[in-house]
């Protein structure tokens, strides 16, 4: 973690004038270190080695010095390196110390928009809707469920059933609306939203509340303690949970009985030690399965356990990853017929899935496609087929840099034709195709991008991007599948969900039960707290419900706050820092503002205001434009927040981080430039004052900042 201040801020510069000397230089001590491919002698050594192609590795080797490598400590304990820790340490918080009564003010103030007394939006799962509360003063979450509120989910038509042509209707006015108003939906509209239909608001009384599992509870007899998971198993009488007490994210899957009579300290009725953090219940509540982690901390292998009727030693293991640059996790289906293996690099996607329907002996994994180098996907199951959102496809020529959908059937997996055939099995789904929806001022680019599929019996949600925001759509078969079987390329409906709310972040939600009607989608923007809504499914235009609207105490207004969208062009991104240059084809960063309206009045864009400038720009990853209460206190002083999105996330999509102006590996300093250059454009477009500028990073987006 890094925060760059460049005074100043509201405390004055004088404060931090008396400051102690800092420490020492670290001392310096020759060390050569050498990237590239291994020796021969090397490569016997670690075979791993050698499964990269010769092509990707520098060749001969390339020699750097790093006289700071001693500070490289695996075991933590070099009398040396802690003492250096401890001197920076020390400094810092001598440097900081006239800043201790404003940070309690800060503090004070972020707690001050924090409902502490909250419970999440109840998620429907067979008999029950399941949720978690926090309550005041205490620092961990209570698990809990009731039995399926009669007005809500699945079930509320046989209390109050839903006029589907009515509401479609209501929705289809909407639309005529949009229509006259140049494609935006009305001021006092941001969704497609039928108010009332049915109570949103989330009344637990005693009698109704079972609590699953009080974290507080058991996390006093430990010094540390995280939940992994929580799993109910298919009939809702069992949960197993996994816990670590240690802080190395090593965890002990717990399992209990669930007794509605007692509605706590439920029973515990089967314990195994020393495993991954995620589990997956079978089809029924007598087997659970769970990964096991290899000395380097890597789950890998993939185990089958009999709940209280054996011991972990008699457990059967069913699917070894011996390449350490795979991951395993475990995963089913929402069908509930497949448990997914998935072995992940950052590189490369394989899958296998097990048949739970199978009931002859011990499963045989079944691979979706062999793995092959650069190929990524993941999937989900529907009736005869898999649903795959994949960067290739069934031509063997054509590589996609984002992701197309396709289809393969399950009957090909289970038989073996797929670890045969490969991706020829694979067909892409016409209604959503790949090609078709171009930038035309960058015709090279696609401006939607598909990042997961989620199957539902009646209907597809697909997650992914759209210019650059996080986006869904909703995919319904214009025909019903006859039984179990459908075409391999089934032809669907295609709606995407947007809302009127500019710069916005929508997401698929918990969705639990396949037969579900409704689509959980959360939505928020820099500005707007996060609410949970219901999308039903089965109403022509898609109309939603609110289900829980995110509380924020303290007088808290969101038509207060600005937000806008600005773009650092590449004809003015001119020279670096060192001589670097910013490449003249150079795609526009973006960044995301937001700041509170009545203390830049009459300003499209503020100017010379303080500004906080977050980056990350790593592993594909996307920062979305969410709300963070704690950012209220600096916005109120006149502060500016403003998100780079820089290459190297994955905003713009998989082009952003690894495509041919993208920013990884060799091309990973484009990601310190285009912080670089969003900080300057900050300054030359008198947003802010050259002396007014703190930068933050987090993670990697620590090497960012600090780079």
């Amino acid at each position: 973690f890094f925060l760059t201040i460049m005074p100043s801020m509201s405390v004055p510069v004088h404060a931090l004038s008396s400051s102690p000397p800092p420490p020492a230089p670290l001392k310096r001590q020759p060390h050569s270190v050498v990237f590239g491919a291994p020796s021969s002698s090397s490569s016997e050594d670690h075979p791993l080695l050698t499964l990269s192609p010769p092509s990707s590795l520098l060749s001969p080797p390339r020699v750097r010095d790093d006289a700071l490598f001693w500070l490289r400590d695996d075991s933590r304990t070099e009398c040396a390196v802690l003492e250096a820790l401890r001197n920076e340490n020390a400094y810092q918080e001598g440097v900081c110390a006239p800043l201790d009564s404003f940070r309690c003010v800060l503090y004070d103030e972020m707690k001050s928009f924090m409902k502490e007394s909250d419970t999440s939006a109840p998620v429907p799962h067979g008999p029950y809707e399941y949720y978690r509360r926090t309550v005041e003063s205490k620092s961990y979450r209570i698990h809990c469920r009731r039995p399926k509120n009669m007005e809500y989910g699945d079930d509320f038509e046989a209390a109050k059933p839903l006029d589907v042509e009515a509401v479609s209707a209501e929705a289809g006015k909407l639309i005529a609306e949009m229509q006259a108003n140049g494609g935006k939906l009305p001021d006092d509209k941001d969704a497609f939203h039928v108010d009332g239909f049915y109570d949103p608001s989330f009344e637990v009384t005693g009698e109704d509340e079972e609590i699953l599992l009080d974290e507080n509870e058991e996390a006093k007899a430990h010094a540390h303690y995280v939940v992994g998971c929580v799993a109910i198993s298919p009939s809702h009488q069992l949960m197993a949970y996994t816990v670590d007490t240690s802080g190395y994210e090593t965890y002990d899957l717990r399992i209990v009985r669930l007794d509605t009579a007692k509605k706590a300290n439920h029973e515990l009725v089967d314990e195994i030690k020393n495993i991954d953090g995620h589990v997956t219940w079978g089809k029924d509540d007598d087997t659970i399965f769970y990964c096991k982690l290899d000395d380097a901390h890597r789950p890998y292998q993939v185990y089958r356990h009999t709940v209280a009727e054996s011991v972990d030693d008699d457990d059967v293991k069913l699917f070894e990853e011996s390449d350490e640059r795979h991951w395993v996790d475990l995963s089913k289906t929402r069908s509930g017929r497949f448990v997914v293996i998935s072995s992940d690099s950052p590189e490369t996607s394989e899958a296998h899935v097990i048949d739970l329907d199978d009931n002859n002996g011990t499963p045989t994994p079944r691979v979706i496609a062999a793995r092959e180098h650069g190929c990524r996907y993941t999937l989900d199951h529907r009736g005869s087929l898999f649903y795959l959102v994949a960067n290739r496809s069934a031509n063997k020529t054509k590589e996609y840099l984002e992701s197309t959908l396709c289809t393969l059937p399950v009957s090909a997996v289970l038989d073996g034709s797929a670890k045969e055939k490969g991706r020829t099995l694979w067909r892409e789904v016409p209604s959503f195709p790949y090609e078709g929806e171009k930038d035309p001022e960058r015709p090279e680019r696609p401006i939607r991008m598909l990042e997961s599929v989620s199957c539902f019996q009646t209907f597809l949600a697909l997650s992914g991007r759209r210019d650059g925001y996080a986006a869904v759509w909703v995919l319904r078969p214009k025909s019903a599948p006859q039984g179990e079987h459908e075409e391999a390329t089934p032809d669907f409906h295609v709606h995407q969900v947007f809302f009127q709310e500019p710069g916005s972040t929508v997401l698929e939600g918990p969705n639990r039960d396949y037969e579900s009607k409704m689509l959980r989608v959360c939505h928020e923007s820099m500005r707007m707290p996060s609410r949970d809504l219901d999308l039903d499914t089965r109403a022509e235009h898609l109309p939603l419900f609110v289900v829980k609207q995110q509380e924020v105490p303290g007088g808290y207004d969101q038509k207060d706050y600005r937000t806008a969208s600005v773009a650092v062009p590449p004809e003015v991104r001119s020279t670096c820092f060192d001589g670097d240059e910013v490449e003249a084809n150079s795609p526009p960063v973006r960044m995301t503002l937001m700041w509170k309206a009545d203390m830049y009045e009459g300003e499209a864009i503020p100017k010379n205001a303080p500004v906080l400038l977050y980056a990350y720009g790593a592993y594909g990853v996307c920062i979305d434009p969410e709300f963070d209460f704690k950012r209220l206190p600096l916005l109120n002083r006149g502060f500016v927040y403003a998100i780079a999105h820089v290459r190297g996330g994955g905003e713009e999509g998989r082009n952003w981080y690894e495509g041919a102006t993208g920013a990884k590996y060799l091309t990973k300093k484009r990601t310190f430039l285009d912080l670089v250059e969003c900080a300057r454009y900050l300054k030359r477009e008198g947003i802010c004052a050259p002396d007014r500028l703190c930068v933050e990073g987090r993670s990697a987006g620590g090497l960012t900042v600090g780079a």
